[in-house]
């Protein structure tokens, strides 16, 4: 069945690819993890390949083939086929990377076995991460950066080139391991979560914040709705030791944590195109592509072509004010939707809610549904403000897939019971 080598390739896709950089380089984050992706894919679907005999597809499968269809089509008629298949420069989220996220997903889905050893690795470099990205928010960064990211002082981007993905990157860990704290009460669980919130914190992102807000207010209806006393006393130390490492932080750098939180209000109270560092403007103009081209888009990875061809008044505008241009739409569901279609974006929400329907479901009546869940609607909240990128999507489409995985839930229920009964 191949599960052992398809669980060591998507280890080292999670584990290794988000710490690959080239400081040396003119893209200096984006490009060598591509290359990575280019080989360690390749190899699934060789595993699939050989085991082809024995593929199981069910109607989630099919909704993905479906999505993965217009995306070809999309492709075929678009404005530029080259970028499309490729991806944009420094993206590279053309149909061949969104062929890849499929492939990890299905063999996340089908393969992949829980290997503590692997996942106590994949933790412990999202933990180096997030120190570094601590240490480069206080100008501490030993590590060189190229021309453009080397303009930028106190900022936090671990690895990820950009503090956006970051956040995006420490939101895929951080609900789980609070989760798994607050179930099993260990100390290192507590530990690792506070320097990821400490990372995220530093990354000043509005979106990962408001993330970390609601899947925590989940997890508080979980701890009230079970009625434990061990989980409400985790609780209260969690919320007693994120607001000494908020404070500290705030004073420490200036006030900067209150800064961007009395920002953060204003944009929410006073809505208009410049919220959000100019989201609505994105957005706005991101919806006029859509209805320019409502079937197929513009072609993947062309929102920034289609911009400077059909719309380039408004490019004008966003450059002369923010002096850069738009090459996403800073919402995953509108980047879909301009670029490759609403047939398209209806397949991919399709997917979604049968992929995580159970979790949902089910997210105040189990464990592992609690866990998934909480993670799950991490990543969705920040993604409508964000966008999608090579660094942090492979990882998303291996956690949708390890949540419908058999073997993966069994496992994870049978480990959290035996914790429950040595308790």
């Amino acid at each position: 069945m191949y599960k052992k080598e398809a669980t060591l390739i998507l280890t080292l896709i999670a584990g290794i690819m988000p710490l690959i950089m080239y400081p040396y380089g003119d893209d200096s984050y984006y490009l060598p993890k591509t290359i990575f992706l280019y080989v360690m894919c390749p190899l699934l679907i060789m595993i699939l390949f050989l085991n082809r005999k024995k593929l199981i597809i069910d109607k989630k499968d099919v909704t993905l083939m479906f999505f993965i269809l217009f995306v070809l089509i999309s492709t075929f008629f678009s404005m530029d086929i080259i970028i499309s298949v490729l991806g944009n420069e420094v993206r590279y989220e053309g149909l061949i990377m969104i062929i890849f996220y499929g492939i990890i997903y299905y063999t996340a889905k089908r393969y992949l076995i829980i290997d503590k050893k692997a996942i106590g690795f994949i933790t412990v470099v999202a933990i180096i991460i997030a120190i570094y990205s601590i240490f480069q928010y206080y100008d501490i960064d030993p590590i060189p950066k190229d021309t453009y990211h080397a303009l930028i002082n106190n900022n936090s981007i671990g690895t990820q080139g950009n503090r956006n993905f970051l956040s995006t990157y420490i939101t895929l860990f951080l609900p789980i391991i609070l989760g798994l704290y607050i179930l099993k009460g260990r100390m290192k669980f507590l530990v690792a979560a506070t320097i990821l919130f400490s990372s995220l914190l530093c990354t000043l992102t509005r979106s990962g914040w408001l993330a970390f807000l609601i899947y925590s207010l989940i997890g508080l209806i979980y701890v009230i709705r079970k009625n434990n006393k061990s989980y409400l006393k985790r609780i209260g130390i969690i919320l007693m030791i994120f607001t000494v490492v908020t404070v500290v932080i705030n004073i420490s750098t200036g006030g900067s944590i209150t800064g961007r939180g009395e920002q953060f209000a204003k944009d929410a109270g006073t809505i208009s195109e410049y919220s959000g560092s100019g989201r609505i403007y994105i957005w706005d103009l991101a919806i006029k592509i859509t209805k320019a081209h409502p079937l197929l888009g513009s072609g993947p990875d062309t929102l920034k072509y289609v911009i400077e061809k059909e719309f380039k008044n408004e490019g004008i505008v966003w450059i002369q004010e923010h002096n850069s241009v738009i090459d996403k739409a800073h919402n995953e569901f509108l980047q879909i939707s301009s670029t490759m279609g609403i047939p398209a974006l209806l397949a991919y929400l399709l997917f979604l809610i049968l992929v995580i329907n159970d979790n949902l479901r089910n997210i105040f009546k189990n464990e592992v549904s609690f866990l998934f869940g909480i993670t799950i609607v991490g990543y969705l909240v920040q993604s409508f403000f964000n966008i999608s990128v090579i660094n942090v999507a492979p990882l998303f489409w291996m956690l949708l897939g390890a949540s419908n995985n058999i073997d993966v839930i069994r496992d994870l229920k049978n480990d959290l019971l035996i914790n429950e009964a040595i308790k």
